[in-house]
């Protein structure tokens, strides 16, 4: 799934996006600029967009998701314009956007696209920018972006953009739960308020610190004490807005998962199952599963070891 790769497809540039997960998710506390502190596991799983993109006299961009913009509010065009206007001026280029990832979802589908798009023009327009050049770019677009210039699974801090590759020892078998209903990253956080957060970033040492230990150690160990230690501090805020949330976690867990977590910012829930087999069954059995909007869009994700 990662590194990404630029690959030629009938005359067009195609890179494939992966979706990510956060099967851990602490907020250490707010920074000076504004932004806020994690300490993360991000694993990227096998539920892809696609970017496709051939030369052309400007930049402009198309998507088989006609509830997404096509302009500067999507992600893709501006790490395009982006792109050109530091290392390619006056390049242009017809840009496909191939939705599969959906939004709102928390499973970083608009910044895997972003670093995607910069992979396919960076190729597309022979620009032979390493992958520091292009992650110091991701940044300015997105706090998660970097991530997906990455070669896979990472221990992420700082805003995410800080990467420690981790090489668990056993696969993950995930069952992915998204509601109709969407979450706004910056409504959650606006409610996680600062009476959730330990202090200022500078007040360590932060007793919470071995919870990430407990869960870096259970990715050494198994599958059943990884599903002990899962947690996400952005869920209780986005409970408070999506109360169906708390029923989806509920029908999961009585589907005999190891445990559930929310993803990033929601608004879909990930399940961990002990096997790919209990995966398919866990699945089957949730796609009855509705929430007063409708009914429920339900994943099986496998990802390799490392």
């Amino acid at each position: 799934m990662l590194p990404l790769v630029a690959r030629e497809y009938a005359g067009w540039c195609q890179v494939w996006a992966p979706a990510k997960v956060n099967l851990y998710l602490r907020v250490v506390g707010k920074r000076p600029d504004g932004f806020h502190e994690l300490a993360t596991f991000m694993l990227p799983v096998p539920l892809f967009d696609t970017i496709l993109a051939r030369p052309a006299g400007n930049i402009s961009l198309q998507c088989d998701d006609p509830s997404l913009p096509v302009d500067s509010g999507n992600l893709v065009f501006r790490a395009a314009t982006l792109l050109a206007a530091r290392h390619a001026p006056g390049r242009g280029a017809e840009i496909e956007l191939r939705k599969r990832i959906p939004h709102q979802a928390g499973l970083g589908g608009g910044s895997s696209d972003a670093a995607a798009a910069l992979v396919c023009l960076n190729h597309l327009w022979g620009l032979d920018l390493g992958r520091s050049e292009l992650a110091a770019l991701a940044l300015e677009l997105g706090s998660d972006v970097p991530f997906f210039l990455g070669n896979g699974p990472a221990w992420c801090t700082g805003r995410g953009e800080i990467m420690t590759p981790v090489e668990p020892a056993y696969r993950f078998n995930l069952v992915v739960v998204k509601p109709m209903e969407g979450l706004c990253t910056r409504q959650i956080f606006q409610l996680l308020g600062a009476e959730n957060l330990p202090g200022a970033v500078g007040d360590f040492p932060d007793p919470k610190l071995q919870d990430d230990q407990a869960f870096q150690n259970a990715l050494r160990q198994t599958a059943m004490a990884l599903g002990n230690t899962l947690r996400n501090d952005l869920e209780v805020p986005s409970c408070q807005l999506l109360p169906s949330l708390e029923q989806i976690r509920k029908e999961m867990m009585s589907a005999g998962v190891l445990g559930v977590v929310m993803t990033g910012s929601g608004s879909a829930m990930v399940a961990l199952a002990a096997d790919a087999s209990k995966a398919v069954s866990v699945a089957q059995r949730l796609k009855s599963a509705r929430t007063p909007t409708g009914p429920v869009a339900v994943y099986v994700a496998c990802s390799a070891v490392g």
